[in-house]
């Protein structure tokens, strides 16, 4: 018999889809919470009359895998599914990181200036770079880059940039990704390891949804959903065995004081929780004389979540009932400072309210929010990774 606990995930990207790459492959271990990784089926039993009152046959009509993989957010534990949950058109950019004792703050333009150098490699516009090592505070931290018009000067948006250096100051683009086009599958294992010789694989497994939940207290938590291919059963594991270890970064714990949320790039004061999904809207493919699956095609992808504050002012309430545009970016690191910055450069705001819920509660001002293309940067939504 075997238990819960024992059961080991991991994965491998396909280059077929539902076809685990040959090798065999290096599989990558994965830390979950739990998993409903299934094989779902479609049965259609006969209709015909019959006197003897009993279903003369039964046909399976269509069948596919599908399912969640829960898990606690850490950093980089879930990159390779961020990546295929986006169908970003290329691989995660990597990270730049420059160290100069030339630069300068410049409080006129809000902008980062050096005397020689390039701040070029820190781009593209619209991303994120983290600063330190100023002494005044506000030119420290996460700032959006928003021009780089010469090759020593870049523009950015967050705090107000104060007047100060040359001096010694270290900038890290985190490596990127946005949203595109490219699809992605798995083959994922699940190893009943207590049994030594129970295997199960689901194939074809592209990214569905991705849920992130920010709560007052507590660890970051998440669900990856999957539209897959077919499960099968094996006795020993398709990889060859050498699987590469999960991350060892600890959990992200909402209490931490590197956490922050944005909107229109400044720090909103008195949130509760966010939630933020992520939808690819696959649809299935069959065809006549084939069996099962024959691929999935992604329609638009959807972008929305849950903000909770406290209500203090009318601030935010005032764009929902005026339906301006805003932006949203969450800024969620570990205990170690390593960061997963989640950027929404255009956000809608809907579902708005500010209700008294009850006696002796405190009033919370409640939205739901949407992402859409920005006309400028053209991506709905970017994801960073800061390993500072």
């Amino acid at each position: 018999m075997s238990d819960s606990n024992d059961v080991i995930l991991s994965f491998v990207e396909e280059t077929v889809f539902a076809q685990t790459p040959s090798g065999p492959p290096t599989l990558k271990d994965l830390r979950v919470l739990k998993d409903s990784l299934v094989e779902d089926i479609t049965l259609v039993s006969s209709a015909e009359l019959r006197p003897d009152r009993q279903v003369v046959d039964v046909l399976r009509t269509t069948f596919n895998s599908k399912g969640n993989i829960d898990f606690e957010l850490n950093f980089l534990g879930q990159s390779e599914f961020f990546q295929a949950g986006l169908m970003s058109d290329a691989g995660w950019d990597a990270q730049v990181q420059q160290i100069s004792a030339l630069i300068s703050a410049d409080s006129g333009d809000n902008k980062f200036t050096r005397s020689s150098g390039d701040f070029g490699p820190l781009g593209p516009v619209g991303s994120w770079v983290h600063v330190s090592g100023f002494s005044d505070p506000a030119n420290n931290g996460f700032f959006k880059i928003t021009d780089i018009p010469l090759a020593i000067r870049m523009d950015v948006a967050g705090s107000a940039l104060v007047t100060e250096g040359p001096t010694t100051v270290t900038l890290t683009r985190g490596r990127w990704i946005v949203n595109g086009r490219k699809f992605r599958s798995f083959s994922i294992e699940r190893d009943y390891s207590d049994l030594a010789t129970e295997f199960a694989v689901h194939r074809g497994m592209a990214v569905e949804s991705f849920d992130l939940a920010v709560p007052l207290d507590g660890w970051l938590t998440g669900s990856i959903g999957f539209l897959g291919h077919s499960e099968i059963s094996g006795s020993a594991t398709v990889g060859d065995g050498s699987n590469t270890a999960a991350t060892l970064n600890k959990p992200m714990d909402a209490s931490l004081s590197g956490m922050a949320i944005l909107e229109n790039i400044g720090v909103l004061d008195g949130v509760t929780g966010i939630t933020l999904s992520v939808i690819n809207n696959l649809r299935k493919l069959t065809e006549l004389g084939i069996e099962g699956v024959l691929q999935y095609k992604p329609g638009k992808i959807d972008v929305r979540g849950r903000l909770r504050m406290y209500f203090a002012d009318s601030v935010l309430m005032n764009k929902y009932l005026g339906f301006i545009e805003t932006s949203l970016t969450l800024i969620l690191s570990d205990e170690n400072s390593k960061t997963l910055l989640i950027d929404i450069p255009r956000a809608i705001l809907h579902n708005g309210t500010r209700v008294a819920e009850g006696i002796n509660t405190d009033l919370i001002a409640d939205f739901t929010f949407s992402g859409f293309k920005h006309p400028t940067e053209l991506i709905t939504i970017r994801i960073q990774e800061f390993d500072i």
